[in-house]
């Protein structure tokens, strides 16, 4: 995306992606919108209080951004610290919850039934082909039914 499509963080986009979502639901008639956020795909970036809220140093110029999580490669072979690129990327996954979290229970409460998925798990699991890295989260956000854990 080109950078004035962002918002306030370089490679963070969650806000005006969730503004033009929010746009396309207010048209006439059903609507069926898919909205794809990549805030936490590489280059990660996150936020000052996102940053502060899961370093352990606070300091952005310690964690690995603008770099990509190699992984094709086992953990000992990546050339970043490992433990660094889970706190950017729990820093980045913070930004987002807190864009779009809002937004789905605005959603929920206009009567909206929302569908939260990823296109993977977890980052850094040691090998792109992990159980932890293949379970995709699902979550499903209905106006209508109580909440329930299915496994």
């Amino acid at each position: 995306m080109p950078k004035e499509w962002g918002d306030s963080e370089d490679y963070q986009y969650a806000k005006t992606q969730t503004e033009e979502v929010r746009e396309r639901l207010q048209r006439p008639g059903d609507q069926c919108v898919v909205a794809n956020y990549m805030d936490v795909h590489a280059p990660i970036e996150a936020t000052r209080e996102a940053i502060k809220r899961f370093s352990e140093s606070g300091m952005k110029s310690e964690l690995p951004t603008k770099q990509s999580p190699e992984r094709h490669l086992p953990n000992s072979e990546k050339t970043y610290d490992v433990d660094l690129m889970g706190q950017l990327y729990r820093a980045a996954i913070w930004d987002i919850d807190t864009k779009i979290g809002s937004f789905i229970k605005e959603a929920v409460m206009d009567d909206t039934f929302v569908i939260l998925t990823s296109d993977h798990g977890r980052v850094d699991t040691g090998t792109a082909y992990s159980n932890n890295r293949l379970h995709v989260p699902l979550v499903l956000f209905s106006p209508t039914a109580e909440a329930d854990t299915v496994e």
